[in-house]
């Protein structure tokens, strides 16, 4: 049995809430597959980097590949009315398919 590896990219939210006493939250999504962490990549900055956001790249280590490697994540700034201020990053993260 072969073992395939896609590319998908998170968006981790993180809110502050809007009173004192609201504990932060996140939450996970992704969107389509990519074949390469080069086309995921690409295609995360054509869509999420903006004049708010900032690009960076960081050092990560993943569950599905082994050892170390780089990823670039994109942070911006949201403001969701009636949850509160915080943060949205996105990431490519590799996904291990067993075919």
């Amino acid at each position: 049995m072969s073992e395939i590896i896609y590319w998908i990219q998170i968006g981790a939210l993180s809110l502050a809430g809007n009173m004192a006493d609201t504990a932060p939250s996140t939450s996970t999504v992704f969107s389509e597959t990519f074949k390469s962490q080069d086309e995921c990549e690409a295609d995360m900055m054509k869509m999420r980097l903006s004049k708010d956001s900032s690009a960076t790249r960081v050092k990560t280590s993943g569950v599905f590949v082994d050892g170390d490697y780089n990823q670039i994540t994109i942070s911006m700034p949201v403001n969701l009315i009636g949850y509160g201020k915080g943060f949205i990053h996105f990431s490519c993260v590799p996904l291990k398919i067993k075919g």
